[in-house]
């Protein structure tokens, strides 16, 4: 099905009207002026009052949502997506064992393997989400199907049991989980259909390829001279091997992949990979509870583990299929066992079309986090005292940093360790390429005069803006939350400071002898434990104390 003329003269015309300097819009529209930028960054760059469509990074999220919607005929006769739509209107069923047993009934009849069958399907789901599984159950799945023991009822009992379990776990925000079950699929072919039309306007060919790409040398040459620098990394080892020389090969090989490059162009690939999943979720959507909502979302489960199993037999396929069904949301990703590290495209179109140069530098900071995550590694911590002690410096002042600004719970410190410094690190390299490209009479001059915003100031704003989210109703785990992300980070940097006038007084305010370095010369093995203390009004001041490591 082509798109007729009239939509593609919308479509384009969308196109076009998205093309705006993401950073020049939040700027002079979402600053909280009651909050001094020295004081809490985060809050300052992203005020509470501001709509979660009106962030950066969704923004560029919704550009592709937009554009697919417009595509979305497309999917009109898919009966994946009709199964979606109507799992959607039923999210209120609960589950009925009177109707499961007699739907199960119908469909087995006195087969005993059918019944067998679908405990054992059950069985497994029930196994992968529970932590105490009784030992009758893991029997049964095993001896279940004995010839003396072929027991229809003890069947089904058992598996309505579990499926019961299962109903009541997904009790507590079924409609969220639902939606990130579907949202693989729905992605999948949003992504398909947006290259599609991309490709065949020519759009493909002006998102900033050649930038990323010019971009990616530049910080992986800043990234090796850190490391040149760093003293610890040169001893040799008794077998005669340096932490330097085996980094270095493993930067050297590094690969960056974006969005919109040979993959995505190759629509037979992307096609494949669609009719694929779209024939495997047909073949597994064949049991029923009587609940479509439940069915489908096992449905999806099942076809996602056989698609993660099929694409694991190289890093090639691995990485093609993850690109399939992650690609419309902003982010990138380091799949360290491969040395391959994948930059989506909202993470840098439309963001970056008709940005400044100063905002350009700043997807920097998305390449410099990936990059060291193929470094900052927990098996480092037993190599190098100096670098164990300037991590365990940054634990603390991430740890410390929830105490001043959590805005609910926060575990910030060694758990968000490979995130944090990989964030500290990366804005650093970015910050450095900064500095090459600009002198510093340019760095002073004004990227908004209007504003009084610096071209320096301008980087961090940029940067920050990029970390907008609703803090009090997202997810963390591996991460810190956005707000400590943003405001632990800068800092550690004295640059900022600078760049902000902080004083010494100011909760954000830092000093180069007073921060943890994980790379670079300044690497050395201190510490700077900063201690927050609360007053009585809900202020905050700093303790600092200087302590020199092994």
């Amino acid at each position: 099905l082509k798109p007729t003329p009239m939509l593609l003269l919308l479509l384009l015309f969308f196109i076009s009207s998205t093309r705006a300097d993401f950073a020049s819009v939040h700027v002079r529209s979402f600053l909280n002026n009651s909050v001094a930028p020295c004081a809490n960054f985060y809050r300052h760059v992203c005020s509470a009052s501001m709509a979660l469509n009106d962030t950066v990074y969704r923004k560029s999220e919704i550009f592709y949502e937009e554009l697919a919607n417009n595509l979305q005929s497309r999917t009109r006769n898919n009966p994946v997506m009709n199964d979606i739509a109507e799992a959607r209107a039923g999210l209120n069923c609960t589950f009925d064992g009177d109707v499961y047993s007699t739907l199960l009934d119908e469909r087995c009849k006195t087969n005993f393997d059918c019944f067998f069958d679908e405990y054992l399907y059950f069985f497994t789901l029930y196994n992968k989400t529970n932590e105490n599984v009784d030992d009758s159950l893991k029997f049964y799945s095993t001896h279940g199907n004995k010839t003396n023991n072929r027991s229809i009822a003890q069947s089904k009992k058992a598996t309505s049991r579990m499926v019961e379990r299962l109903f009541k776990n997904s009790d507590h925000n079924i409609t969220k989980a639902f939606n990130r079950t579907a949202s693989t699929y729905q992605l999948m072919n949003d992504r398909l259909f947006v290259m599609e039309f991309l490709n065949k306007n020519d759009t493909a060919e002006h998102v900033g390829l050649e930038k990323i790409h010019n971009l990616t040398k530049e910080m992986k040459a800043i990234v090796m001279r850190k490391f040149q620098e760093t003293s610890w990394m040169k001893p040799v080892n008794e077998f005669g091997f340096t932490i330097l020389s085996q980094y270095l090969v493993i930067l050297d090989e590094l690969i960056i992949l974006t969005d919109f490059d040979s993959f995505d162009r190759n629509l037979t690939t992307l096609r494949r990979i669609n009719h694929e999943y779209t024939t495997r979720y047909l073949e597994n959507n064949q049991r029923t509870t009587g609940c479509t909502w439940f069915d489908v979302t096992h449905s999806f489960n099942t076809t996602g583990i056989q698609m993660e199993k099929k694409y694991s037999s190289s890093y090639e396929e691995e990485i093609e299929y993850f690109r399939m069904v992650y690609s419309l949301i902003y982010n990138a990703f380091n799949y360290v066992e491969a040395s391959i590290i994948v930059v989506l495209g909202p993470a840098f179109y439309p963001l970056n079309d008709n940005s400044s140069d100063t905002t350009m530098v700043c997807t920097g900071d998305i390449l410099g986090h990936e990059i060291y995550h193929s470094f900052i590694t927990e098996a480092l911590l037993n190599r190098s005292e100096e670098y164990k002690s300037e991590a365990e410096c940054m634990h603390q002042h991430y740890n410390q940093s929830c105490q001043l600004f959590a805005e609910g719970e926060c575990n910030s410190g060694s758990k968000t360790f490979s995130e944090d410094g990989a964030d500290v690190e990366g804005t650093r390299a970015a910050y450095d390429l900064l500095l090459k490209k600009l002198s510093n009479d340019q760095l002073q001059e004004f990227e908004y005069p209007d504003l009084r915003i610096t071209r320096e100031q301008s980087f961090f704003y940029s940067v920050a803006m990029r970390s907008c989210r609703d803090v009090a109703n997202s997810e963390y785990r591996e991460h810190s939350p956005d707000n400590i992300r943003v405001n632990a980070m800068f800092s550690q940097m004295p640059e900022f400071s600078r760049a902000f006038s902080c004083q010494t007084d100011d909760v954000l305010y830092s000093e180069p002898d007073r921060v943890c370095y994980l790379f670079g010369a300044k690497s050395t093995g201190k510490q700077s434990n900063v201690t927050i203390e609360k007053e009585e009004k809900g202020t905050a001041k700093r303790i600092e104390r200087y302590d020199e490591g092994a």
